[in-house]
């Protein structure tokens, strides 16, 4: 079963956005940020953010981790090199 997590509860003010540090020259500043307020984890346009926020359940931020960057078996957020 998919969790479910209430847009209305969703609240990043006062959060620390980061960029990737894979983000500096040859993207022309194209990049991501990324936040983690309590069980969330969200993601927004960094030339843009004010047009919204993506929010996930930490574990499919994990999952997502572990699909794209991780070795198999260490999708973790530390141990994928991004500290929360």
């Amino acid at each position: 079963m998919k969790e479910a997590i209430a847009v209305s509860t969703v609240d990043f003010t006062g959060a620390v956005w980061r960029k990737s540090s894979r983000s500096g020259n040859g993207n022309n500043g194209n990049c991501v940020e990324v936040a983690f307020s309590g069980p969330l984890v969200g993601v927004r346009d960094s030339k843009n953010t004010a047009a919204g926020i993506l929010a996930f359940p930490e574990s499919s931020w994990v999952a997502f981790l572990g699909a794209t960057a991780c070795s198999p078996g260490s999708a973790t957020v530390e141990s994928c090199g991004h500290s929360r």
